[in-house]
């Protein structure tokens, strides 16, 4: 478990931001790191996990979503683009992404990573005219937005847009889908409550993750 004053610092590091990546965005007490854009992440309090225990003598009543939602990604890229933020990812999804594309660990790193304030590594970010700053991993090809590490992306893209703080309320579902935009919310496969809820531990895992891994790096810089 981190310290406070790593909670606390984790919550200076990640405030507001834009949906798929973040822009500082909010960590919860010890958590939180999808990569934010467009207002997606916000400073309000996170949603009960799904792992902690109702409070003695109250009932959990169903989640608003619990016929499922639905979800296709267009391509349209804009949940990896917009303003300047960050896609932060555990040591593991580093190795991983590197291989994916043929490189060591610190070639990748090197290439593809810039370091945040308290060391923590996030990915790259490049200038695309019409869109803003494109995740550095994204490819735009005939009209279509492509990640060239799909299959071994970061937690924090995976659980889009099933994420806590847009799942929170129905409200709070459409307010991401038109801030991001994102065009595949509302639309296409119904994802079913268990995989909903599948992501969102997920999401728990890898900001605890990368959670203990700001801790470790502010035990090695104290």
């Amino acid at each position: 478990r981190t310290t406070m004053a790593v909670a606390i610092g984790m919550g200076m590091l990640l405030s507001t931001g834009f949906a798929g990546k973040h822009s500082n965005a909010y960590y919860g007490a010890l958590r939180g790191s999808r990569r934010a854009s467009n207002a997606v992440r916000s400073s309000e309090a996170r949603p009960e996990s799904l792992d902690d225990p109702p409070e003695a003598g109250t009932v959990r009543s169903d989640p608003w979503w619990s016929d499922g939602l639905r979800f296709s990604c267009s391509q349209c890229g804009n949940c990896c683009s917009g303003g300047e933020g960050f896609v932060y990812f555990t040591e593991s999804e580093g190795i991983a992404m590197a291989s994916r594309l043929g490189l060591s660990t610190e070639a990748f790193y090197a290439a593809y990573t810039k370091t945040t304030q308290g060391s923590l590594p996030s990915l790259h970010e490049k200038f695309s005219p019409g869109h803003g700053m494109d995740c550095v991993l994204l490819r735009r090809e005939g009209g279509k937005a492509l990640c060239s590490v799909y299959e071994d992306r970061p937690a924090q893209c995976k659980t889009w847009p099933f994420w806590q703080e847009n799942v929170k309320s129905a409200e709070a579902w459409h307010k991401a889908k038109a801030s991001t935009p994102c065009h595949g919310m509302g639309q296409g496969e119904l994802h079913s409550r268990a995989a909903i809820e599948g992501a969102l531990r997920l999401e728990d895992e890898s900001d605890a993750a990368i959670a203990d891994e700001y801790a470790r790096i502010c035990k090695i810089d104290a």
